[in-house]
């Protein structure tokens, strides 16, 4: 079963309700919070499909965060492919986009980044930045 069809098989609640913890073990559900009704298979390698899904609301991606370029973003925009790569091995949520770039929330805290967010650029169509748009799913109609 994927965090997905968990999601939607139970309900989503609140992090302050359920905080992360970077621990391996079962989740728990307790019947409270938002139902997922269907899960949106996202266009891969196409801008507009991701930024479709995006509009809809947080969308999550894979990515290559393995690099240093990844690992040690401060701030403004992830812009080099070449050092960041496109083997994809974590998970995040696209929550916004412009004209040029992704705005992801990342899981590692609010020290990285720009408090817990990124901006990845958009360079067209294909893999992506950092492969972002290798593919996704998003829950749709919460």
């Amino acid at each position: 079963m994927t965090a997905l069809d968990y999601a939607q098989a139970n309900k989503i609640v609140k992090e302050t309700k359920y905080p992360y913890k970077t621990k391996q073990g079962a989740c728990k559900a307790d019947g409270t919070g938002a139902r997922i009704e269907a899960i949106t298979k996202v266009i891969p390698r196409s801008v507009d499909g991701l930024k479709t899904a995006i509009a809809r609301g947080p969308t999550p991606v894979i990515l290559a965060s393995y690099s240093t370029v990844f690992n040690n973003y401060e701030k403004g925009v992830i812009n080099n492919a070449t050092a960041c790569g496109t083997s994809c091995d974590h998970a995040v949520t696209a929550v916004g986009f412009t004209s040029s770039y992704y705005i992801i929330k990342n899981s590692w805290s609010t020290a990285w980044g720009e408090s817990g967010f990124a901006r990845i650029a958009i360079n067209g169509d294909g893999d992506g930045m950092c492969g972002i748009q290798k593919g996704a799913y998003t829950p749709y109609k919460l």
